[in-house]
C-alpha cells in the first residue's frame, strides 16, 4: 500500500521538535552525496518515511491507551457510590475526553472527504467515515469493458487493459530531432539578452515560499508521500536546504527518476461508461517536482509574451480567451452589415495536450 505523510501530526510540536533535531542529523550527511538533490531524494526521503511511520505507530498506541483508561474511568464512576448527579457529572465530563479523543484518531477520515462535505472547525463523526467510503468505492474499479465489448470483473484483467488503453494514449510520439533543434533555435534567437539572464537567476527564498502556499489543503501527494504541509510546517528549518535541491534541479537541468515518476488515478466520468474512455486520468507528482514547475511557469510568464502571437488568448496575462468569442462577434456583425461573404473554421484537436515530445 502506498504511504502518504498523515500530516494532522504535523501540529503536534513535540514531532516538530524532533523532526527539526533529526534533519541537523540528516543536513551533515550531503558530503556523501554526489550532490544536494540525491542526498534529498535517496537519503532524507527514506528516513523521513520512516520516522513518521515510527511516530503514527507509537501515536496510534498512545490512543489505544488513553482509550483503554478511559472506559475503564466510565466503567469506575458506574461502579462508584457517588450520587447519581455527580456521576452523571463525572461521565459527561469523560464522555467528553472521549469523543474529542476519537475525533483526532478519525480526523484522516475527514480530510479524505470531500472538501464540500467539511466545515471549519468541525469534528469527525460517522457522516465524515461514510462519505470518505463512499468516495473510495466510487475511485475504485470493478469492472470494465475491453475494446471487444467483453466486461470482465477480474483484478488483474481489469489493470491489463487500463494499463494497455493509457500505454496507447499517453505513449511517446515519433518525432524528428532535427526538428526539435530547430525551434529551440527559432526561440532563442528571438530571446532578449534581459530575459536570458532573468530565466538563468537561481531561484530565491521568496520564490519557493510562494510556490509552496498556493493549493488547497489535504491534496494528495506523489509517490514519495510528502505533502505541502511539511515543507509549510518546517519551512524555517528546511528552507535553506530545500532552496539548494530547487536551484540544483532548476540550474543543472537534473532531475532524478524517482522526482519524476507519478500515480496516475482514473476517476470516474459521469458518463457511466465502462471503457477506459470513461474514466478520466490524473497524475499525482511530488511535491518536489510541482514546485519547481510552479517557479519555471512563473519565470517562464513574462518571456513568453515576447514569443506568442496577439491571436493567443488563453494562459496569456492581461488577455482573456473571451476576448477570442467577442472578436468573432464582431467579424460576424460587420459581414452582416456590409453584406460581405465569410467563412468560420472551428477545429476541435481531441486530447491535443495529452502527448509531449521533448
Amino acid at each position: 500500500m502506498r504511504w502518504k505523510m498523515n500530516h494532522t501530526m504535523l501540529r503536534d510540536e513535540g514531532l516538530l521538535s524532533q523532526l527539526r533535531q533529526q534533519w541537523s542529523g540528516w543536513k551533515s550527511k550531503k558530503p556523501w552525496f554526489p550532490n544536494v538533490n540525491i542526498w534529498w531524494d535517496r537519503y532524507v526521503k527514506p528516513r523521513l518515511q520512516r520516522y513518521m511511520r515510527i511516530w503514527g505507530a507509537e501515536r496510534r498506541q498512545d490512543f489505544n491507551i488513553m482509550e483503554n483508561h478511559m472506559y475503564t474511568c466510565i466503567y469506575n464512576i458506574q461502579k462508584s457510590a457517588m450520587s447519581p448527579d455527580q456521576k452523571l457529572a463525572a461521565l459527561n465530563r469523560h464522555r467528553a475526553k472521549l469523543v474529542r479523543l476519537q475525533a483526532r484518531r478519525t480526523e484522516p477520515f475527514r480530510l479524505d472527504a470531500n472538501e464540500r462535505d467539511v466545515m471549519d472547525g468541525e469534528e469527525t463523526s460517522l457522516y465524515h467515515l461514510f462519505k470518505s467510503s463512499k468516495r473510495r468505492e466510487a475511485r475504485t474499479i470493478r469492472r470494465i469493458q475491453d475494446r471487444g465489448g467483453r466486461i470482465t470483473n477480474d483484478t488483474k484483467e481489469i489493470e491489463h487493459i487500463v494499463v494497455t488503453y493509457l500505454t496507447d494514449k499517453y505513449g511517446p510520439i515519433d518525432v524528428a530531432d532535427n526538428c526539435i533543434a530547430e525551434v529551440v533555435n527559432v526561440i532563442r534567437s528571438h530571446t532578449q539578452p534581459s530575459c536570458v539572464a532573468y530565466l538563468e537567476q537561481p531561484i530565491a527564498a521568496e520564490e519557493l515560499y510562494t510556490a509552496i502556499m498556493p493549493g488547497g489543503p489535504n491534496k494528495s501527494p506523489g509517490s514519495d508521500g510528502i505533502g505541502r504541509e511539511f515543507f509549510l510546517h518546517l519551512w524555517d528549518t528546511i528552507r535553506d536546504d530545500m532552496l539548494q535541491v530547487l536551484n540544483h534541479m532548476y540550474l543543472n537541468k537534473s532531475t532524478t527518476r524517482r522526482q519524476q515518476h507519478g500515480i496516475i488515478f482514473s476517476l470516474p466520468k459521469n458518463n457511466g461508461v465502462f471503457t477506459p474512455a470513461g474514466y478520466r486520468s490524473i497524475s499525482l507528482m511530488n511535491t518536489d517536482y510541482k514546485l519547481l514547475a510552479r517557479i519555471m511557469a512563473r519565470h517562464l510568464t513574462p518571456v513568453l509574451e515576447e514569443h506568442l502571437t496577439s491571436g493567443q488568448y488563453c494562459s496569456v496575462p492581461g488577455r482573456s480567451i473571451l476576448e477570442a468569442v467577442s472578436v468573432i462577434r464582431d467579424v460576424v456583425a460587420h459581414a452582416e452589415l456590409t453584406r460581405t461573404h465569410v467563412c468560420f473554421l472551428s477545429l476541435d484537436f481531441r486530447n491535443a495536450f495529452d502527448r509531449v515530445s521533448y
